[in-house]
């Protein structure tokens, strides 16, 4: 509380109103003293506010189909295997780069196993024959990320797909692919199945729902 001035005058008793000298007998007058000087109050701290926290989309892949040649022209061919998840159909197509590093770990595990010539064929062809089904152990977004060439197409987009089976050629000796066609909103693809069953091959996108 702020003390105020002396209302009579300390010396000769007479009433004074704020000044610094009686003005009975010119005595001092003790000066108010000073009020204390505010403790200044800290702005409240402000309420941090957490990270966002990345939302994990949940998609999975659901089937795969491998040992597939994509037509990309009139004699180009790309190795590839169809990834189906619950949102999309992925082309995971398979460089040459990636070609020579499978056969060349089959290879090189098999040497080391012990194996023969024929032994490190026999696991170069196992090699690609699981190939598809490592996908299965793998995200979406990882399977995009092996190949900048892979392709991405919405669920939503496939309009058709279509199972044909090969026809034996003129010389009776040799015969076309099977082939599996998808017909979608951004362009038909065209595969040609170069090992495993066409059969089989429609059960795994009917296990997916999309035949």
């Amino acid at each position: 509380m702020d003390t105020q001035a002396p209302r009579f005058c300390t010396s000769c008793g007479a009433p004074v109103n704020g000044a610094r000298f009686c003005t009975s007998c010119g005595a001092a007058l003790a000066a108010p003293a000073a009020a204390p000087p505010e403790t200044p109050v800290p702005a409240p701290l402000p309420t941090p506010v957490p990270a966002a926290q990345p939302v994990a989309s949940g998609e999975r892949v659901v089937a795969t189909v491998g040992g597939l040649n994509l037509k990309a022209g009139l004699l180009k061919r790309e190795s590839a295997t169809i990834v189906v998840t619950d949102r999309r159909v992925i082309v995971a197509k398979i460089s040459k780069e990636m070609m020579k590093q499978v056969v060349a770990d089959a290879r090189d595990s098999a040497k080391a196993g012990g194996k023969g010539f024929l032994g490190q064929i026999g696991a170069q062809m196992s090699a690609w024959s699981g190939w598809a089904e490592r996908y299965l152990a793998m995200s979406p977004d990882e399977v995009m990320a092996e190949n900048a060439d892979n392709v991405s197409i919405d669920r939503a987009q496939v309009t058709k797909v279509s199972f044909k089976h090969g026809h034996a050629v003129d010389d009776g000796a040799t015969s076309t692919p099977d082939r599996i066609v998808l017909k979608t909103g951004v362009g038909k693809f065209d595969f040609e199945l170069m090992y495993g069953d066409l059969g089989q091959a429609k059960r795994a996108f009917r296990s997916a729902g999309l035949a």
